[in-house]
Order: C-alpha cells, then structure tokens, then sequence
C-alpha cells in the first residue's frame, strides 16, 4: 500500500505554482496527506554592505511578512480544510527545497515547471532540475499544469509505469501500482527496446521483455494491468505511447548515484516531453 504522508510544494507564485497545488490537493485528498507549501525567497544582495543598516532590516522583515502572507492566502484558497503548512525561508530555492525535504521526512516533492507552446521542450527550470538530480524522495513534476483550472478536473484513470528493467524497476512499479489502487486506475507496465533492422531479433528481444515485465506484474491482480513493449528511440517512443494510451500519470525511475539506467539518463528529456504529468522515484 503507496503511503504519502508529508508533500512539499515549492511556489514562486506563477500559474504553474497555482496549477501544481491543485494537484497537490487531489494527491492530499487521496492520501491523506499534510501539505508543507514553501516559497523560498532570494537573499538580498549584499554588495554594497547594507545587508545590517535599519533601513535594510526593516526591508527585510517587511517582505518576509508579504511573502508569508502571500503562501497563507494560497493555503487558504487552495487547500480549505486540508491541513497546510506555510513556510517562507531565504536562500538557494533548489538547495533549500532539497534540504527541506530531507530533514522533514517529505514523502512526495510536487514541483511546478515552466515552458510553454512550441519552446517548452526546450526550457526546464534549474531549480527544477537540480531537485531532479538531488532530491531522495519521488518528484512529481508536469509542464501541462497551467491548462488546469479545478482540483475537480484532474483524474487519475491511467497510470504508466515506465522502467528499463534496472536495479530500479520493482520500486518503480511498485510505486505506481500502489498510486494505481489507491485511485482505481488502469495499469501500464512499459518498457522500450532499441529499434533494430533484422525483425526476428527485434521479436525476441521484445518477447524477453515482455517476460521481465509479466514478472513484476506477476501476483498483483487487484486492479487491471497492461503490459507494454515498444521499440523506437528513447525517450520519444516512452512519450509517444503514454499519449497513446491516454495516462493520466507516468511513472518513471529517477534513480540516485549511480543508479537509474537509461531512464536516469532521459528524466529531463522525459519531464519535457511528457504529456502528462511525471512522477519519478
């Protein structure tokens, strides 16, 4: 059973910001879980050596109380009865997102991304990607969030479930089909191969994958699951049958240190991609 008690959303208030806390809500509701909504506020530059002057300190202690009043109204609007945590810290918004979230026992980082229209593939905000990179605990991240508009319009119907079959794959799976029961979605299991010319080679590869796969779906029959193998370039043939499929969710292995595979090396691609949201493990 996936439990997910603590969620951190890091906001800078933009609609994204607004957007991923709708999710946020959703995944609250489903789990039960306590909302810990941080705005990380830049340091005042010091240069000129004011940083300890009335006036600078006044400055300061008045932004501190706007900023916090700001992550309290969306509390308010966004989260209602549910139980939400402002908090307003100055620094490094990705390093402090990541020390957060290791020393109070974050389950789930939800993190709003930007890019829009034809340029989104090519931006990814480096907050964003640092936390990628450095956070333990899954990430949820989508760079779709602005089209939402109500916590009521966002469903879980499909899940896919990604791997490549590496040392992260059972947590992968693991991890969806408990996101997958708790919502009573549908399950894909999918995994992609290298595109080859001979087609024999190509059908044995997949059949020994899609023996992989049937095994880690083996002896979990309370939701319907589904068994995907596609060959193509990675991570485009990934994104190209999530859509396909029309999930609601892909889940994907993050990976740390060394770990991860090829999945590891495309989250970023993957995140860009993506149409629908990613949570990575």
């Amino acid at each position: 059973m996936l439990s997910v008690s603590n969620i951190l959303l890091p906001v800078d208030f933009s609609e994204s910001s607004v957007a991923a806390a709708r999710y946020a809500r959703r995944f609250a509701e489903r789990f039960n879980a306590a909302v810990t909504v941080l705005h990380v506020a830049q340091p005042v530059d010091s240069a000129l050596g004011l940083e300890g002057s009335a006036a600078v300190v006044e400055f300061l202690e008045n932004r501190c109380r706007a900023l916090r009043s700001q992550v309290e109204n969306l509390c308010r609007s966004e989260f209602g009865h549910l139980r939400c945590t402002p908090i307003v810290i100055e620094g490094d918004p990705a390093s402090t997102i990541v020390h957060y979230a290791h020393n109070h026992q974050i389950d789930l980082v939800m993190m709003p991304t930007h890019g829009r229209g034809l340029f989104r593939r090519f931006l990814l905000g480096s907050t964003t990607a640092k936390a990628l990179d450095e956070l333990r605990c899954p990430v949820f991240t989508g760079v779709h969030l602005d089209n939402v508009t109500a916590p009521d319009e966002i469903v879980f119907r499909t899940v896919t479930a990604a791997v490549d079959l590496g040392p992260q794959t059972r947590a992968v799976v693991r991890w969806a089909h408990g996101f997958a029961s708790a919502c009573g979605a549908e399950l894909h299991l999918l995994h992609a191969v290298p595109s080859v010319p001979d087609d024999a080679w190509r059908k044995r590869i997949a059949a020994i994958a899609r023996e992989d796969l049937a095994a880690y779906a083996a002896g979990d029959g309370e939701i319907r699951q589904n068994i995907e193998v596609v060959s193509g370039q990675f991570p485009a043939a990934i994104c190209t049958t999530v859509e396909a499929v029309g999930a609601d969710l892909l889940v994907i292995g993050r990976g740390h240190g060394t770990a991860g595979g090829r999945i590891r090396s495309h989250v970023l691609s993957i995140v860009r991609e993506s149409p629908c949201p990613v949570v990575s493990v």
